[in-house]
């Protein structure tokens, strides 16, 4: 996406135009622009022509090429309405939208695009609805397409500002009605508890003075205020309103305002309201006299969702809104799915190390016992493949070692020496080239040290020593092993 974004905002009066550069530190406005429709030219009779003519005024002062661009329309262009649904699923409330909106509009609802925002949610849904002439929005888009521009978003300019204010406000501002004026209309957007529950456009007429243009809105705002209390039982506590739109150096339509409705009447800067722009001092002004383009951006950049009357360009966001609690689902249980899979590799991975691991120990067990001579083991498979192949080549398992000594005289001499009297049981015997090895079990360790002074009687031998000699708690005797080296030649 874009780091640049070209923001339209559509009013009776003009266009304002704003090209926004969003950084992590802030947005910066790089350009800006309003294009006063009674400047347009003669042969621009109708809006549509006036409209053509000052986008095309716009693209002349400001670079939008590869910009995104977000498109707002005045809200005296469109139809609001407060419905209640059954459904609490966004898919399900689409599907009888146009059914129960169809009844209350003077227009057919083929010939519409509708959109609606959540106002709250308990036994019934309650929905803020909003519809929009397709033909007009078809007129926007070809208009743009003319000068390869591709609306990302086409909403209302009052209520993207209103919920740029309650999610992002510094003051933390939840309950209060903001008024966007443009010329003879203007509109209130009522916000309670952060969210939008009420927007109406409100005909101002002909009034020359800010008195008497707020003694008619004071009175469109005591209607808002009476559907309100029947609509959701309660009075809304607004803590203040919000006005942009008109000239702030008339401080008389504010005193009479704020006289009239007994309310608190600040007029609107949204850039400092929210902090969502890095202003110079130049800017400032900019900040006041187009709230609504700026928070076309801001919405864009918080991920804020907004009326959106641009479906064909969304239709992936249509059905993430409509589908998202069971690709949530799916995505939980194919996560899930995952996870199993992955923890049954790591544990039969896991197993499989440990038997790699035991069967390497017993490698190293069996080539210790066969070659205790050596103790520097690297490659126990290979050192062994060497050593039984030097000791074929030695014939060392055929007796033949070069002392014509033989193994079954060396096993029929240590019988012989070791007494009756003593209980022993020899379990293995290991001739090397140099040395014999014994092992075996026996009674106790004095046991032990009585066979090792009668093999030092033998003629075969020229030193005994007693490698080990523990007791085995399994089989309650004393495991020994024994190291005779041999003699050259018997004595």
């Amino acid at each position: 996406m874009s780091n640049r974004i070209l923001s339209i905002d559509i009013r009776k009066q003009g266009l304002w135009a704003v090209l926004v550069r969003t950084a992590l530190k802030g947005n910066r406005i790089e350009a800006h622009k309003f294009v006063s429709f009674d400047e347009a030219p003669e042969e621009a009779a109708n809006p549509e022509k006036r409209l053509a003519w000052a986008m095309e005024t716009v693209t002349r002062h400001i670079p939008a090429q590869g910009a995104g661009c977000l498109v707002s329309v005045a809200a005296s262009e469109v139809s609001f309405r407060n419905l209640q649904v059954p459904f609490k699923d966004n898919r399900k409330i689409r599907q009888v939208l146009d059914f129960e909106l169809e009844p209350t509009l003077p227009f057919e609802i083929s010939a519409l695009q509708t959109d609606f925002l959540i106002v709250r949610q308990a036994e019934q849904t309650d929905l803020i609805v909003a519809a929009v002439e397709t033909r007009k929005l078809e007129t926007i888009q070809e208009i743009f397409r003319g000068l390869d521009l591709t609306p990302r978003v086409i909403t209302i300019g009052s209520a993207a500002a209103a919920l740029c204010v309650s999610r992002l406000s510094e003051t933390g501002e939840k309950n209060f009605l903001l008024l966007d004026i443009d010329g003879s209309n203007a509109a209130a957007c009522m916000v309670v508890d952060g969210k939008i529950h009420m927007i109406r456009a409100i005909r101002t007429g002909a009034a020359a003075d800010g008195a008497g243009c707020a003694d008619m809105i004071a009175a469109g705002i005591q209607r808002m205020l009476a559907s309100f209390e029947t609509l959701y039982d309660g009075d809304p506590e607004l803590g203040c309103i919000f006005v942009s739109g008109t000239d702030q150096a008339d401080t008389s339509f504010a005193e009479k305002l704020s006289r009239t409705l007994e309310t608190e009447v600040r007029f609107f800067n949204l850039a400092a309201e929210t902090r969502l722009y890095q202003l110079s001092d130049k800017d400032l002004d900019i900040g006041r006299q187009a709230s609504c383009a700026l928070s076309l951006a801001g919405i864009e950049t918080s991920g804020i969702r907004p009326f959106q009357f641009n479906r064909s360009h969304h239709a992936l966001q249509k059905y993430w809104a409509e589908n998202r609690s069971e690709i949530i689902s799916i995505g939980a249980l194919a996560f899930f799915v995952f996870m199993v899979l992955m923890i049954q590799a790591i544990i039969e991975n896991r197993h499989m190390e440990d038997r790699i691991a035991q069967t390497d120990r017993q490698i190293t067990k069996i080539f210790q016992q066969a070659f205790p001579d050596v103790t520097r083991i690297v490659d126990p498979v290979q050192q062994m493949e060497v050593g039984i192949s030097r000791l074929k080549k030695q014939n060392v398992f055929t007796g033949d070692d070069g002392a014509d000594i033989r193994n079954v005289d060396i096993l029929k001499d240590v019988s012989e020496l070791i007494p009756a009297s003593i209980n022993v049981v020899l379990t293995r015997f290991v001739r090397g080239q140099s040395s014999v090895q014994i092992a075996g079990l026996t009674d106790t360790f004095n046991a032990v040290d009585d066979i090792k002074m009668q093999l030092e009687k033998s003629v075969f031998f020229k030193q005994i020593t007693i490698s080990s000699a523990n007791m085995d708690k399994s089989a309650n005797r004393v495991r020994f092993r024994i190291k005779a080296d041999l003699a050259k030649e018997p004595l």
